[in-house]
C-alpha cells in the first residue's frame, strides 16, 4: 500500500510567552592583579556543570557564593604580558556581574562582558527570511555556507511530490513528470520551497539550495521507477518526502544500489513523522543504505522553554514535546539505526500555493534542506560521486547532539548527528584540487619513469619503448587525448 507523508499545519502561528526553566549563560573577561583574590576552582558539583569556587578573601567569597558559574579559567594562560596572564575567562548565569564587582575595583578593575561570536554570512534580501521565521536556517548555519557557495554554479536537483504551484513567486521549477493538476494537495509546493526557494529575490522565503539549485519536479510520487526514470535522466540529487513499505523488499534494494552506485544519484528521502507511519519503525525506501534517511529535529527554542505551558521544539533536540515521544498530537519522529542524518524538521517555515506563508511539521521538510546543502556540495565540486556526496554530508554532521541529555537514549538512531551546512560546504571546498595540470608531451621513455601530479596530467605525443615501464600518478584524472604508444615489451601503469 501506498502511503504518503502530509504536513501537519497549523493555521494560525499565535506568539506565546516564553518561560525559561534553564538559566541563560554570560561571558566576561576579568582583570585580577591580586593572587588572593583568584579563586580555586573545583570540578563540577552537580548535574548543570557549575563550578565551586573560594579565594583567599572572605569579602569577595560573598561575592563568589550569589554567582553560578561554568567557567572559571585564566584567559590566556601562554600570553608573554604579565598583564594579559591575569586575566580570567567567565561563564556564569549573571548579565549585571559588572556591577556587583564595583566594590573590588581597585583589585579587579576591569570586567568586560563579551558579545556572541558570529560567523560572517551571507544575508539575503527575501522578507522573511528573519531570526522568528528561519531558525531552522540558523542552525544548519545556512548563511555562512552561502556565503562560499553563492558564487558557484547551479546544479539540477529534482523532487518527486504531488502539486507545485506554478504562480509561486518564490519558485521556480520545470515539470518533468506528471500532470501536476492536483490543485488540492499541497505538499508538494511546501516540500519544494524548503529546498528550492530563491535566495535574494525580494520575495518570500529563503532555502539551503535557494542560491544553487536549478529545481525539476515530478507528481509521480511513491513510484521507485520514477525515480529510477530521473536518475536515468541525470539529475544527481532527488529528494523524495514520501514512503511506500513498511518492510524491507531485495527488489527495491536493488533498485537504489542501482541508482546510488550505477547513475550516480543521491536520493534523500523522510524518515517518516513518528508512531503513526510503519507504527514508528523503519520505512522504505528511506532506511535502504543507497538512501540517505533524514529525521527531524527541533530549532526554536532553548532548552528549557515552554510555549503555553509546553516543553516543545528545542533546538537540536529530537523530541518534538519533550518527554513524551508518543504525543498524540504532536508525536516524535522515526528514530532508528538505518538514519542517517537529522535536520530541523518541527514547525518550520514554508510557502504553500497561492503565495501564502506558514509553519509545518514533518521529516517530509526535513529532508529538502539536506537535498538543498547537497546541491551547495556539487556546485562546488561537480566531480564528486553520490558516495562522496552523501560521506560529506554525514562526516559534518554535528554530533554534539548526542551530548544532549534528551538525546542520549537516541543514540545512534539520529543518523551521525545534524545537518551542518557550513561545514559540507567546507569539506566540500577542500575536494578541489587547484594545481596546475602536469603536461607530459613530445617524450620517448626508454628507461623506467613515473609522473605525479597533485591534479591531472595531461600526455600526449608519448611513445613507451620495449623494457621501459610509464607510471602516472595523478591526484584527479589523467587524460590521453592522442598520439600515444606503448610498444610491445613495454609497461604503462595509470594509478
Amino acid at each position: 500500500m501506498k502511503m504518503k507523508y502530509f504536513t501537519t499545519i497549523a493555521a494560525l502561528f499565535i506568539f506565546t510567552a516564553n518561560f525559561a526553566l534553564a538559566q541563560n549563560k554570560y561571558s566576561y573577561y576579568i582583570h585580577i592583579q591580586d593572587k588572593d583574590f583568584v579563586p580555586t576552582v573545583s570540578k563540577s558539583k552537580d548535574n548543570e556543570g557549575l563550578l565551586s569556587t573560594n579565594s583567599k578573601v572572605t569579602s569577595f567569597n560573598q561575592i563568589l557564593e550569589k554567582q553560578r558559574f561554568y567557567t572559571f579559567e585564566q584567559a590566556f594562560p601562554t600570553a608573554h604580558t604579565d598583564w594579559l596572564r591575569e586575566v580570567y575567562y567567565i561563564v556564569c548565569d549573571n548579565d549585571n556581574l559588572e556591577q556587583d564587582m564595583k566594590g573590588f575595583q581597585k583589585t579587579i578593575p576591569l570586567v568586560e562582558q563579551l558579545c556572541e561570536p558570529v560567523l560572517a554570512g551571507d544575508i539575503p534580501n527575501d522578507p522573511y527570511y528573519t531570526p522568528t521565521y528561519n531558525t531552522d536556517l540558523n542552525l544548519i548555519k545556512a548563511s555562512e555556507a552561502w556565503e562560499i557557495a553563492k558564487n558557484y554554479p547551479k546544479v539540477n536537483v529534482a523532487i518527486t511530490d504531488t502539486y507545485f504551484d506554478p504562480s509561486l513567486e518564490d519558485l521556480s521549477f520545470t515539470l518533468v513528470g506528471g500532470s501536476n493538476n492536483d490543485v488540492t494537495n499541497r505538499h508538494g509546493t511546501f516540500v519544494a520551497t524548503r529546498c528550492c526557494a530563491i535566495n535574494n529575490n525580494w520575495k518570500g522565503i529563503a532555502s539551503s539550495g535557494g542560491y544553487n539549485s536549478n529545481l525539476y519536479v515530478s507528481t509521480q510520487w511513491g513510484q521507485d521507477a520514477e525515480v529510477l526514470r530521473l536518475a536515468q535522466l541525470g539529475y544527481r540529487i532527488i529528494n523524495c518526502s514520501w514512503h511506500n513499505r513498511c518492510s524491507y523488499s531485495s527488489t527495491q534494494n536493488a533498485l537504489y544500489d542501482e541508482i546510488r552506485n550505477i547513475h550516480n544519484t543521491v536520493v534523500i528521502f523522510s524518515a517518516a513523522n513518528g508512531i503513526g507511519y510503519c507504527d514508528g519503525g523503519k520505512v522504505y525506501p528511506a532506511s535502504y543504505a543507497s538512501c540517505v534517511s533524514v529525521t527531524s529535529v527541533g530549532h526554536k527554542n532553548n532548552r528549557g522553554t515552554l510555549e503555553n505551558g509546553i516543553p516543545t521544539n528545542w533546538k537540536d533536540v529530537h523530541e518534538r514535546v519533550i518527554g513524551a515521544p508518543n504525543d498524540s498530537v504532536r508525536p516524535t519522529h522515526q528514530h532508528n539505526d538505518a538514519v542517517d542524518i537529522c535536520a530541523p524538521g518541527y514547525e518550520v517555515f514554508a510557502i504553500r500555493p497561492n503565495n501564502s506563508y506558514e509553519f509545518g511539521t514533518g521529516t517530509s521538510h526535513a529532508a529538502p534542506q539536506v537535498a538543498g546543502v547537497a546541491a551547495m556540495i556539487l556546485a562546488i565540486n561537480p566531480n564528486l560521486t553520490a558516495n562522496e556526496v552523501v560521506a560529506i554530508l554525514k562526516n559534518t554532521a554535528d554530533a554534539s547532539i548526542y551530548n544532549i541529555p534528551e538525546n542520549v537514549k537516541y543514540r545512534g538512531m539520529l543518523g551521525t548527528g545534524r545537518l551542518d551546512a557550513y561545514a559540507a560546504v567546507q569539506a566540500a571546498l577542500s575536494t578541489i584540487c587547484t594545481a596546475p595540470t602536469v603536461n607530459f608531451t613530445n617524450q620517448t621513455v626508454t628507461t623506467n619513469k613515473t609522473v605525479t601530479a597533485p591534479c591531472d596530467i595531461n600526455v600526449q605525443n608519448v611513445e613507451v619503448k620495449p623494457g621501459a615501464t610509464l607510471i602516472l600518478e595523478a591526484g584527479e584524472s589523467t587524460k590521453i587525448p592522442g598520439g600515444f604508444k606503448v610498444e610491445l615489451g613495454a609497461g604503462l601503469k595509470i594509478q
